[in-house]
């Protein structure tokens, strides 16, 4: 047998591996996106911000929650 041949279980393993790596990758980018979302909610989203932006003391802007939806 040479160096390259694998059975058919071993191959099947590596594709298995493969597969689930990149579905967990996905999954990461998937929650990075929800966070920065969040995050940017707690931006005022108008220049210059409303006179009572709950963003100006630390809470969520309701302009940026309204365009930028999850």
């Amino acid at each position: 047998m040479g160096k390259h041949s694998k059975d058919p279980k071993e191959q099947k393993e590596q594709k298995e591996q493969k597969e689930q790596k990149e579905k967990n990758q996905k999954d990461k980018a998937q929650q990075t996106k929800k966070v920065s979302k969040k995050k940017l909610w707690r931006i005022p989203y108008r220049t210059p911000p409303c006179k009572g932006c709950p963003a100006l003391d630390g809470g969520i802007c309701h302009c940026a929650k309204k365009k930028i939806k999850t």
